[in-house]
């Protein structure tokens, strides 16, 4: 009932405890589905199966209650194991947003887009799609950037790729004879 009101760090367990059992004390905290560390302490030297089996029902330290020294770096540990979880999922949130924010800029511009790692399609908008007359966004995946430029513009494409994060300054233009999938050309402007 304590964890259904209160949303603690850290539950720690006494493994001499009468009221509930180590493993019991676990499974209701996991129940709960909250995110906190659980530490199983004793007093008195601990029997390694107990304490073998208080980690495999789930807690993620054990202290000894009787020295104080090793219980607070025993906790501490456990709090900053549950910052850099919480840290995570916050980093994971933003990023999820950030991707969602991109892909809606990427589907919503006019201006023909894609994005390339190590010479290779990893996403293309409509646009950059409907130029080339690629008919499917999926069929970009398996298509070299090169694949999209005219024999006499690839040396210039490649100089500007080079160039790029060395010229992060200015803005460069390029002016290419792009290929279609077909095999006929156009004029573009990169």
């Amino acid at each position: 009932l304590a964890l259904l009101e209160q949303s603690p760090d850290l539950v720690m367990i006494g493994m001499s405890s009468q009221d509930i059992g180590v493993a019991a004390a676990i499974e209701q905290i996991s129940r709960s589905g909250k995110d906190m560390g659980i530490v199983v302490h004793d007093a008195a030297p601990a029997d390694a199966s107990a304490v073998a089996e208080a980690f495999s029902s789930g807690a993620s330290g054990f202290a000894f209650a009787n020295q104080p020294e090793h219980m607070r770096g025993v906790v501490l540990r456990e709090f900053a194991a549950l910052s850099a979880r919480r840290n995570q999922r916050r980093l994971e949130a933003a990023l999820r947003e950030t991707q969602r924010r991109c892909d809606a800029l990427l589907e919503s511009s006019r201006e023909p887009i894609a994005f390339e790692h190590e010479g290779m399609h990893v996403r293309a908008n409509k646009a950059w799609l409907e130029a080339f007359e690629i008919d499917e966004a999926d069929r970009i995946d398996g298509i070299a950037i090169l694949d999209l430029i005219a024999p006499e513009s690839t040396d210039a494409f490649k100089s500007l790729l080079r160039n790029a994060d060395a010229d992060t300054a200015a803005t460069r233009r390029l002016a290419i004879t792009a290929r279609k999938m077909d095999g006929s050309t156009f004029e573009a402007t990169l």
